[in-house]
């Protein structure tokens, strides 16, 4: 039969997850394990500044971009574009032309105060007027202006949206290394730990029945023992003093000395060495083990309360994905200019906050990933056993001394090459005093069979039944003895390193040091990737808004956009603060007044035949070239 010293532990082999993750920067702090559980507060915090560090700054990058956010969502889109939220709107031809005219006539006026005016206009100010020539180059400017500006507004949300359903791809990907890389291997590892936990309870649970049941044996063994004492010290009273007596054989005449058992023969103190039977020293091993069992009860609880963190966080990942369906979806749809304004109120105001939050919330879970995968890396970095022992040393005085003690010895103990004593060694240096017992009563019940009853009686001086109940006690006592020693091995065998090593082995260097470092290390990753896409996307909420024109367009921009020029001259002058741009109609009736009212001459005011145009419509009621006009900055 195997015994404990054949037992060969398994050697750890650190994973490149284990190794990555142990490397990460500490700046300077320890990454030392054991001073994670140290009662001493400044290396204790040495440590878990060291730890936390990758989390703040995974932190601290969450809240620097949160706030860069906010400052360009109050910024607005006239300085940052859709970075704050809003998308640009395509300028109208109106537009442009009023604002080339505000340039055109700030320029003549420091013109004017420069002395290179050229003649006198409204309020004083001299305006050259322009020829036709100018003029026309003054309208293509415009039309090149409008069209280069449109143009650069819808590239601008182009590429954003774009880039927008990239990062909603890499956060679709991320979210399947999450799941698949990430919680089903944590998932594994976590399952398979709790299966571990209900092995070592069930061994636990065996160790204490051993024990109880060595506990009970050794008790009655050693109650019979007592009485054996009592009888065999006085049932032969004419016992020499050397506790022999001579007594005639069954078989012949022939004298021999018998051993009586007396107190000063080797009998008598082969039972007394026995003393308590290790009954102390079996119910402090009872206890402790009660005690493990206990915690590894409460352990395996604590975990079968927790299992459903799987499913929620499967139902964490898929709401962040179906958001991010949903945005794409809707800047599909305002990308093709068909989106409902109802669906975009629902992004905006419902979809988006719920986003932010669930990307916030994951980015904070990422940084609880780091410095989790740190943590355990720690542990299982150089020798895992070595290292829970440090954390055990620093927590010996809150265990059970012998709890501690075999802890200590299962962990790291069975390990060693050179095995320390183990705490139950009692229990084996025990053995041969139960030996030396079994030996002695053995031969006495044998040289008792070679003599002759009676004879034995007349010798000892003694009534039969004195010599009966001594046979019978030994012979008793000899099977009682035979039974503890039968449990002790039993007992002994149940706490092998066999028995509760290969357990811890595949718990600590398996599913936490393999598969748990891996599972968090790739969901940390992940994680990061899709908070960072996330954000992204945020940045890029403009995108799901259809891309709009400035209102009051007008309908006939090529056949007025000379009047309409040469109205802005002239009306900058008079009304600086009026935004408004008259539509056509208006232009001609308040053009003339300006004309009579500030002496511009009449070429100022009408424009020649061959430049003014009645609008012309198609069959929709609609101008054919304002059409063209908008459709050339969408392409």
């Amino acid at each position: 039969m195997a015994t404990d010293e054949d037992f060969v532990a398994s050697e750890f082999e650190p994973s490149l997850f284990t190794e990555s993750m142990h490397n990460m920067p500490r700046f300077g702090h320890t990454d030392d394990i054991g001073y994670a559980a140290s009662s001493n507060l400044d290396v204790k915090e040495d440590y878990l500044l060291g730890v936390s560090f990758i989390s703040g700054v995974i932190v601290l990058f969450l809240l620097v971009w949160v706030i860069v956010l906010i400052v360009m969502k109050f910024v607005g889109r006239e300085q940052v574009g859709c970075a704050s939220g809003e998308v640009s709107k395509i300028p109208s031809i109106e537009s442009i032309q009023k604002a080339n005219a505000n340039n055109q006539y700030q320029n003549n006026v420091n013109s004017q105060n420069s002395g290179e005016d050229e003649g006198e206009g409204m309020n004083g100010v001299e305006i050259s007027t322009s020829s036709d020539a100018k003029e026309d180059d003054d309208y293509l400017a415009d039309i090149e202006q409008w069209q280069y500006e449109s143009t650069s507004i819808e590239q601008i949300i182009r590429w954003a949206r774009i880039i927008f359903l990239v990062f909603a791809g890499i956060v679709i990907v991320s979210s399947l290394a999450i799941i698949l890389g990430g919680i089903n291997v944590l998932n594994y590892a976590y399952i398979s730990a709790i299966d571990n936990v209900q092995v070592m309870n069930t061994k636990i649970d065996l160790s204490i029945g051993e024990a109880a049941f060595f506990s009970s044996v050794a008790l009655n063994a050693s109650k019979e023992r007592d009485l054996t004492l009592e009888s065999i010290d006085s049932w032969c009273p004419n016992a020499n003093i050397n506790g022999t007596i001579a007594v005639t054989t069954s078989s012949d005449d022939n004298i021999t000395y018998l051993s009586t058992g007396t107190s000063s023969d080797g009998l008598y103190s082969s039972l007394v060495d026995l003393t308590t039977f290790a009954v102390g020293g079996i119910n402090s091993i009872e206890g402790s083990l009660v005690e493990a069992k206990m915690k590894g009860e409460d352990i395996k609880e604590s975990m079968n309360n927790y299992a459903w963190w799987h499913l929620g966080t499967l139902g964490f990942i898929l709401g962040v994905d179906f958001l991010v369906a949903l945005f794409s979806i809707g800047v599909i749809l305002a990308w093709k200019n068909i989106q409902p304004l109802p669906f975009e109120i629902l992004q905006t105001y419902c979809a988006l906050p719920l986003f932010a939050f669930l990307v916030s919330t994951t980015w904070l879970a990422a940084a609880g990933f780091a410095f989790t995968a740190v943590l355990t890396s720690d542990v299982c970095t150089g020798s895992p056993e070595e290292n829970l022992v440090s954390i055990f040393n620093e927590q010996e005085t809150d265990l059970d001394p012998l709890l501690y003690a075999m802890t200590k010895y299962y962990v790291e103990g069975c390990s060693l090459e050179d095995r320390p004593e183990k705490p139950t060694v009692f229990i084996d240096d025990f053995l041969p005093y139960l030996k030396a017992a079994e030996t002695a009563m053995q031969t006495f019940s044998s040289e008792v069979s070679m003599v002759d009853f009676n004879n034995l009686v007349s010798s000892c001086g003694t009534d039969a039944s004195y010599v009966t109940s001594a046979i019978d006690n030994i012979a008793q006592l000899t099977l009682s003895l035979n039974k503890v020693t039968i449990q002790a091995n039993s007992t002994i065998q149940s706490l092998y390193c066999s028995e509760y090593n290969p357990v811890y082995v595949d718990m600590m260097h398996v599913d936490v040091c393999h598969f748990g470092v891996k599972g968090l290390s790739m969901t940390f990753i992940s994680t990061l990737v899709l908070v960072v896409a996330g954000m992204v996307m945020m940045t890029l909420r403009a995108s799901w808004h259809e891309v709009e024109d400035e209102d009051h367009w007008m309908n006939d921009e090529c056949s007025i956009i000379s009047e309409n020029r040469k109205y802005s001259l002239a009306q900058v002058g008079s009304s600086m603060s009026d935004t408004r741009q008259p539509h056509a109609e208006e232009i001609e009736s308040e053009s003339d007044q300006n004309s009579a009212e500030h002496g511009i001459e009449n070429n100022l005011s009408s424009p020649e035949p061959n430049r003014r145009q009645e609008p012309q419509v198609d069959e929709f009621g609609e101008d054919p070239m304002h059409n063209t006009l908008r459709s050339v900055a969408y392409r």
